[in-house]
């Protein structure tokens, strides 16, 4: 899998001087003093070193991670960031804080800060894939698909079992014309939901514009079981055809 889906770009690395930036503004937010600030642990000891959490707060942490969520369900973003940074204060590995801060800040299209979110996400737990998706989604917003491209791709090297994240691989190179790649993704989906119209559709356009015929003739006769009413069907014979015919006169 990884050597069919290679990254066309790389992750840029996350400094440390920009993660000290991204704590003192969480730590900002609660606290308004600097000299409170100088207690808070630094970037390094809260990605490098466990934090031991008793009972009780662990307890503590989960009702304000679920009142934090329900807050911002309730689009009530002020109160949800306060208690995420309440919980990150008492626990600064936690997670979940951190998604449902990130989606705050998402939701208020604070970007660059909802990025930084996920970003750190990924310093505490490096297999993190629903980080990854939500920086993919972030990159596809801003238009750098070859980002995006590459944050999928660590999504799936970590949970390859997601149909819809193989289909939006195959969306993005197919715009960014690696279609042969492209392909490969919507072979992917198609394994996954043999019985996808979608999918199906994808894997026999790729199969048409990379000019496997036999693979395009396949396909198409499993979206024709699929899905008979698809209007694309005769489109696609005739393409095909036109496959044949180039490849009878070369």
């Amino acid at each position: 899998l990884k050597e069919r889906l290679k990254p066309i770009i790389r992750l840029a690395s996350y400094t440390q001087k920009e993660f000290r930036n991204y704590v003192s503004k969480v730590q900002r937010t609660v606290h308004h003093e600097a000299s409170r600030m100088r207690k808070e642990p630094s970037v390094e000891n809260v990605t490098e070193q466990k934090i031991e959490v008793s009972t009780p707060v662990l307890q503590e942490r989960d009702q304000l991670l679920h009142t934090a969520q329900r807050a911002a369900d309730e689009q009530n973003y002020i109160e949800a960031e306060k208690k995420c940074i309440a919980i990150i204060k008492q626990d600064p590995q936690c997670v979940d804080a951190y998604h449902v801060l990130a989606g705050v800040y998402a939701k208020q299209n604070q970007i660059p800060e909802a990025e930084q979110t996920y970003e750190f996400i990924l310093q505490l737990d490096p297999r993190n894939e629903s980080a990854y998706v939500h920086l993919a989604e972030i990159a596809e917003g801003r238009g750098e698909l070859h980002k995006a491209v590459d944050y999928y791709q660590e999504a799936l090297l970590i949970n390859d079992n997601i149909s819809t994240r193989f289909a939006k691989m195959y969306d993005l190179l197919m715009q960014l014309e690696e279609f042969d790649t492209a392909l490969e993704a919507a072979k992917q989906a198609v394994t996954l939901e043999g019985d996808n119209p979608k999918y199906l559709d994808n894997l026999v356009e790729a199969s048409i514009i990379v000019g496997d015929k036999n693979l395009a003739e396949s396909s198409l006769e499993r979206l024709r079981m699929a899905n008979p009413e698809n209007k694309k069907l005769e489109a696609f014979r005739q393409r095909i055809k036109n496959i044949r015919q180039r490849t009878a006169s070369e």
